[in-house]
């Protein structure tokens, strides 16, 4: 009960901050709100009829498109990506995205978002793993301002194993006792086979591998302004909060905390996870 409780509290926080999502008309903000637990019920009455969410299967059409999602909580996801990091831009005063690289993009909800505030921006979307890459493809179809790739983006080039939930593919995370294998390259790599140059924001969830992704984008770093980062803390053995700052001042570099959330959703106490919008202050005054 507790646990339907906060679900509860987080779904009607997320609709109040949808409702101020301006890049959208009103009509459409109560729509996608009405949609939401339209589909959530129908998700609910498919699972007591044992049809259950089926990840690459299960997808609904929303204003002219059909949207893949990557969970049994249907357009949540996709709520939560217009919402939180939106939030974050607006307390931290960052706008006018140009070049965005989304890096563990899952199905592309929040390249989808940045598509929303800034359509005209460029962004490289992303995904190793091939089912949720399949979903990023069909998600991105009707965007040809998003250019999607299949790789994990670490330290190295090579090949990786991963594990993949179809229950909830924002956990996938590359461990040695994964059941898929993908290939593997730094960032920097990436960005010079690319062609990209200067970066208005780096987007890094990679599921406790940021450290590795760091080490490995020196050079994309040192011509980035904004960097959105997840941080896990809770039960994190691949990097610990000193060590991961550390890797966020080099040459060309200096970031510098702008605003932050805390998964746990409160001001003061345990944090998980959290969200960090970082801003260049070797390139950004």
């Amino acid at each position: 009960m507790t646990s339907a409780l906060w679900l509860a509290r987080q779904s009607i926080a997320l609709d109040r901050r949808t409702l101020g999502f301006t890049a959208w008309p009103l009509s459409k903000r109560f729509g996608f709100i009405i949609k939401k637990y339209a589909l959530l019920g129908q998700l609910l009455i498919g699972k007591l009829l044992w049809r259950p969410f089926r990840f690459g299967k299960s997808n609904t059409r929303w204003a002219g498109e059909r949207i893949y999602y990557d969970s049994h909580f249907g357009l949540a996801s996709y709520q939560s990506m217009l919402t939180r990091p939106v939030n974050l831009f607006r307390v931290a005063g960052v706008k006018d995205f140009g070049v965005v690289i989304d890096c563990g993009a899952n199905v592309g909800f929040f390249s989808k978002m940045i598509m929303q505030l800034a359509p005209q921006a460029d962004v490289y979307a992303i995904e190793p793993v091939p089912a949720i890459y399949g979903c990023l493809e069909r998600n991105m179809a009707s965007s040809p301002k998003v250019q999607v790739f299949q790789t994990a983006i670490l330290d190295h080039a090579g090949r990786v194993r991963m594990a993949f939930d179809s229950n909830d593919s924002a956990i996938s995370h590359v461990t040695e006792e994964g059941d898929v294998e993908v290939p593997a390259m730094a960032l920097d790599d990436f960005a010079t086979q690319q062609g990209i140059g200067d970066v208005d924001l780096l987007k890094i969830d990679t599921e406790t591998f940021e450290a590795h992704v760091l080490r490995g984008a020196r050079s994309v770093l040192a011509r980035t302004r904004y960097l959105l980062i997840e941080i896990t803390i809770e039960g994190n053995q691949n990097y610990t909060i000193s060590s991961l700052m550390g890797l966020l001042q080099g040459d060309g570099y200096d970031f510098q905390l702008a605003a932050f959330r805390n998964y746990a959703d409160v001001g003061e106490g345990l944090m998980p996870i959290m969200d960090c919008l970082m801003v260049n202050r070797a390139i950004v005054e």
